[in-house]
């Protein structure tokens, strides 16, 4: 397996996280301006499939850590085991920053 992509699945759930943050907030201050009622779909929707991939890239970066020899390659050692828990933490936050825009989002239907 070659550095670029050790490296991306590393940072995939920072990246998803960023998408997930523009996209909720795009989708909850426009929604509420406007009163699209649709809104609430689609900021679940978002969540639910970055959720997903979250656990996808936590699932990957596991995998990938398996194959890794911690001798022979250690640079690539760490950074499959920080795409652990980064994509872990990342998870994590994109779940627990969803509850108030859900919450929030109640007062403008």
């Amino acid at each position: 397996m070659n550095n670029l992509k050790i490296t991306l699945i590393a940072f995939l759930g920072s990246i998803l996280w960023v998408i997930h943050f523009m996209s909720i907030y795009a989708f909850a201050e426009f929604g509420c301006q406007s009163n699209w009622k649709w809104t609430s779909g689609v900021i679940m929707g978002i969540t639910f499939i970055c959720f997903l991939l979250g656990l996808f890239s936590i699932y990957k970066s596991y995998k990938v850590s398996q194959l890794i020899s911690k001798e022979t390659q250690s640079t690539l050692y760490f950074l499959a085991h920080y795409g652990i828990i980064n994509n872990a933490v990342f998870t994590f936050i994109m779940i627990y920053q969803s509850v108030p825009v859900f919450y929030f989002r109640g007062e403008c239907l």
